[in-house]
């Protein structure tokens, strides 16, 4: 029995010195962080449909991950860049299938030109009712900053600079998001509040969003003119309806009335009156 647990044991720090040969090799070494930033770049360029190139990867590895002088590119050339990425989150959640961020900030982001259009969704796909995902994935994000976001004068006009703030929880079917950003200019104003809390059996929405058409938002999205957005909500999961409300620039107008019952895999049911402006007017065959 001596024997067995001698040999347990060497067995066991045999295991914990080749994790610990293998952390400090992935994360404290020079081939080691190069690894993780190519991994990196990859997956980022693959999510944004492009290229990304970090400049440094930075930080206390795994917890605290800092990517510097990110660039974005198409085929083309760079059209957004960024100062500093910094992660500061708990990388052993994970364990248990959880997503857990106790900061996330982007500094000095930067549009240096309108982002590529994305591919069109099929237009043969059925309108009038949307599914609505079944289970949201665990993740928390204690605290979201946004600083000095530049969109540039090509894009707007003029430079616009903005900055944000907020927290995203979800877990176990609660959801509770809160986002506030403002441009230095007043052009483009942001406050959100979402909760969806089956505990309570109640669903909460106060979203509004404003932008001028020389703001951040109108201008990175195209709209060719102001808009703003308002969504509103208090009510039951069981029987949760909201309102939308929305100018859109020169794509016209929404007005929509959704109804659902959130504590089902049901779809969404949407009564909208839609009042087509002079873009898409000339984008329908």
């Amino acid at each position: 029995m001596r024997r067995v647990l001698i040999i347990s044991a060497l067995a066991a720090l045999s295991l914990f010195a080749a994790v610990a040969l293998g952390w400090i090799g992935l994360f404290s070494t020079i081939a080691g962080r190069g690894f993780i930033k190519t991994t990196l770049e990859a997956q980022l360029s693959s999510a944004l449909g492009g290229q990304v190139k970090i400049g440094a990867l930075e930080g206390d590895l795994p917890g605290e991950i800092i990517l510097r002088d990110v660039v974005i590119a198409d085929d083309a050339s760079p059209w957004a860049s960024v100062d500093a990425i910094t992660l500061d989150w708990r990388p052993f959640a994970l364990i248990n299938k959880k997503i857990s961020v106790d900061a996330l900030s982007l500094d000095g982001a930067s549009f240096l030109r309108a982002p590529p259009r994305q591919e069109k969704a099929d237009e043969n796909e059925p309108r009038g009712a949307i599914s609505l995902p079944h289970s949201l994935p665990n993740i928390s994000v204690r605290k979201f900053s946004l600083s000095s976001l530049r969109v540039a004068e090509a894009i707007a006009g003029r430079e616009v600079t903005l900055d944000g703030a907020g927290m995203l929880r979800a877990d176990d079917g609660l959801l509770r998001l809160r986002f506030d950003a403002s441009s230095q200019s007043d052009t483009d104003v942001v406050n959100s509040i979402i909760e969806i809390d089956p505990a309570a059996n109640l669903g909460v929405i106060d979203v509004v969003i404003a932008s001028e058409e020389n703001g951040a938002i109108a201008s990175l999205l195209g709209l060719g003119g102001g808009a703003f957005v308002e969504a509103s909500a208090n009510a039951p999961l069981s029987a949760f309806e909201a309102q939308l409300a929305g100018e859109l620039g020169a794509y016209g107008s929404l007005n929509a009335h959704l109804k659902s019952d959130l504590t089902a895999a049901a779809d969404l049911a949407i009564d909208a009156d839609v009042s087509l402006g002079d873009k898409q007017d000339r984008q329908r065959p």
